[in-house]
C-alpha cells in the first residue's frame, strides 16, 4: 500500500463499510490518517515506520509480521489470514503503481472468490474512481449504480448465460468470451442493475459518478 496517497471521502466510506479492518503494510498510515484502528496489521515492515507501528499497538492492534523474502504479496497474506472468518471483503489501495502490480489485483479477487467470499476493490486511477469485482457463475446479483454510471465487463474465462439489465446495452442469456471487448463501456440506465451468469468468472468495473463521457 502506498502510505503516502490521499483517501477520499468515497473511498473513506468504502473502508468504513467492514466491521474488521486489517491494515496491509503501509496501509496502516492510511488508516491512521482517518482516525480508524485496525483489528490487524499484517506485512513485513518495508513501508511501515516504527511510530505507526507503536500508535497501533497502543490501540490494541493484532500485529502479524512477516520476513521479507516470501512468495506472496502481503496483500493475499491478509487475505489468507481472514479467509475462515470472514464472508465479504473490500480491498482499498491494492491497485499499485506498476503495470504488474495493478494486474496482481485480478489474482487477488479471484483468491477470495475461491475461499467462497464476495470481494471488491476500491480503484484510484488517474482522478477516476472505480469498483472492481467478480461474478463467479452461477450467480445473480443486483448493485446500487446511478443512471449513466459507465460498467465493463472481461470474461476471465468462458462466460455463459450472461444476462445484464438496466443497461443500455442489455445482454439475455448470451456467452462472453476472453477475446471480445463487446461488453466494454456500457452505462447504467436506472439506480440498480442486474448481472446474471451460469458459468464463468466475469470482471466488472463499476466506473463512479458516470466518469467521462467518451
Amino acid at each position: 500500500a502506498d502510505q503516502s496517497r490521499s483517501i477520499s471521502p468515497r473511498e473513506a466510506d468504502f473502508i468504513g463499510r467492514y466491521d474488521y479492518l486489517v491494515a496491509v503494510d503501509g496501509g496502516l498510515r492510511c488508516l491512521k490518517d482517518l482516525d480508524l484502528v485496525p483489528d490487524l496489521w499484517i506485512g513485513d515492515g518495508d513501508s511501515v515506520s516504527e511510530s505507526d507501528i507503536a500508535w497501533a499497538c497502543r490501540n490494541r492492534t493484532k500485529i502479524h509480521l512477516f520476513p521479507f523474502s516470501k512468495n506472496y504479496l502481503d496483500s493475499e497474506l491478509a487475505i489468507r489470514a481472514i479467509s475462515e472468518s470472514c464472508s465479504e471483503i473490500g480491498l482499498s489501495g491494492v491497485w499499485g503503481s506498476r503495470p504488474d502490480q495493478s494486474f496482481s489485483t485480478v489474482s487477488l479477487l479471484l483468491l477470495t472468490e475461491g475461499f467462497g467470499m464476495i470481494a471488491e476493490a476500491f480503484l484510484t486511477t488517474q482522478g477516476t474512481e472505480t469498483i472492481m469485482g467478480i461474478c463467479r457463475g452461477p450467480v445473480e446479483r443486483v448493485f446500487q449504480s446511478a443512471p449513466r454510471d459507465r460498467w465493463s465487463f472481461i470474461a476471465l474465462t468462458e462466460c455463459h448465460g450472461v444476462t445484464l439489465i438496466g443497461f443500455d446495452y442489455g445482454l439475455k442469456g448470451e456467452s462472453v468470451f476472453r477475446d471480445q471487448t463487446r461488453t466494454i463501456s456500457n452505462r447504467a440506465t436506472a439506480d440498480n442493475v442486474r448481472i446474471k451468469i451460469e458459468s464463468g468468472d466475469l470482471l466488472y468495473f463499476h466506473l463512479l459518478d458516470g466518469a467521462d463521457e467518451g
